[in-house]
């Protein structure tokens, strides 16, 4: 996804990269 909007607006960068935030969404859905 394109977070330079985001980045732009809030000054935000994201602390973990695409993959490890969706094996970490992954891993956290399984554990429900």
């Amino acid at each position: 996804p394109d977070i330079s909007k985001a980045k732009r607006l809030l000054g935000w960068e994201p602390k973990v990269s695409v993959d490890e935030g969706l094996l970490k969404t992954i891993e956290y859905y399984k554990s429900l």
